[in-house]
């Protein structure tokens, strides 16, 4: 959709990725922060190698970061992070966090909008909220109309050829440059992120 150019050039890419905790479900050494890495390392990264594919480009700056612990157990656990990225011609903002609530049926609300200088769209990549069945829904409006389309048939090749690259070498589709890249912006956003730690009043 970016590349065909409905939506003109592309202006912002904003991520949500909101995840849920399940706690009982969780080993130990997934609050122990040396072992997790921290939240942008352990999902952050993701939002940061969509934000490069989608800008079309192989790097980015990473204009600001930050940190929020909101009070989840253990005292000090990391469940809540922005990002801000640029290029030359597109800015980016993302944001992770462990605050799905239990009430949402699926285990987080992922959410990618795009907007530029035509048109935008979003994706909701868990459920629609407003009912419709599936996940996978993209709604876009550009300057002749607005449209929902379902986007849960097409394919999604990622994990295949990860598979191949593992198993052949053959790096055309996963390049390991860009790999190394966005490991290195996700561990620099995670060092240089201010961060909250939120009071807590009875």
């Amino acid at each position: 959709m970016v590349r065909s150019g409905e939506l003109g050039r592309l202006v912002q890419v904003i991520s949500l990725a909101p995840h849920r905790l399940n706690r009982a479900l969780r080993p130990a050494w997934f609050f122990d922060r040396p072992a997790y890495g921290g939240i942008i390392n352990d999902t952050g990264v993701h939002s940061i190698d969509q934000f490069l594919a989608l800008a079309d480009v192989s790097e980015a700056e990473i204009e600001s970061s930050t940190i929020g612990c909101y009070g989840t157990e253990p005292e000090g656990f990391e469940d809540f992070a922005e990002i801000t990225l640029r290029t030359p011609s597109v800015r980016g903002y993302c944001r992770v966090d462990w605050f799905t609530p239990d009430g949402l049926p699926t285990w987080g609300d992922g959410r990618l909008f795009l907007v530029g200088t035509d048109g935008t769209l979003e994706l909701r990549k868990n459920l629609d909220i407003e009912g419709r069945t599936g996940s996978n829904h993209m709604f876009v409006a550009n300057r002749d109309r607005t449209r929902h389309m379902d986007c849960s048939a097409l394919p999604v090749t990622y994990f295949q050829d990860f598979i191949t690259a593992s198993r052949t070498r053959d790096l055309s589709k996963l390049p390991q440059d860009l790999v190394f890249t966005v490991c290195r912006m996700a561990l620099e956003a995670q060092a240089g992120a201010s961060r909250y730690i939120a009071e807590h009043h009875p």
